[in-house]
């Protein structure tokens, strides 16, 4: 008598379990590839299904992130126990200073111009929300706008990129 056996339906997806490449994330790892070639740098993120590594390294005093593909890794060793705990130790924000003032005004001229291309926004807070399609976060420009939804996200962008006198927005 033959026995089926049923796997969970994330067996079938991964063959590492997620909980087990976290470990190597924001750890500075050498990674050899099928290939024989060598990389080193500090693990960003791995996706679990393909287990593709996103891999921060520093080249010629800038920082690159490099995608090694999941096939062609051979091994992943951690070979140090440096962490970066702080992404913006990666990833270091702009700061833009603008007065309360100007952030109030560049709300309310984006609010403006959206309402006469006929655009339904309301205001929450310090949000702009295009019902639950769209929000506009301070300082209302299009690198603010955030989107489930790409084909609205990038019609919004544009849009926000052809208003009058919006500076560098």
């Amino acid at each position: 008598m033959n026995k089926e056996v049923r796997l969970a339906p994330t067996e079938f997806v991964y063959k590492i379990k997620p909980l087990e490449l976290r470990k190597y994330v924001q750890k500075f790892v050498e990674i050899i590839t099928i290939d024989g070639e060598k990389l080193s740098g500090t693990v960003y993120t791995i996706d679990p299904v393909s287990e593709s590594v996103v891999l921060i390294t520093q080249k010629n005093g800038n920082t690159c992130m490099d995608i090694v593909m999941g096939h062609a890794v051979k091994s992943l060793v951690i070979s140090s126990s440096n962490v970066c705990t702080d992404p913006q130790e990666i990833f270091p924000s702009v700061s833009i200073n603008i007065s309360k003032e100007e952030v109030e005004l560049r709300k309310q001229k984006l609010k403006s111009w959206l309402c006469q291309n006929r655009i339904p926004v309301e205001e929450d807070g310090e949000l702009l929300r295009l019902k639950d399609a769209l929000q506009i976060h301070p300082p209302y420009g299009k690198d603010q706008c955030l989107s489930g939804n790409e084909i609205i996200l990038g019609r919004v962008q544009d849009l926000i990129g052809t208003m009058p006198d919006t500076g560098d927005m």
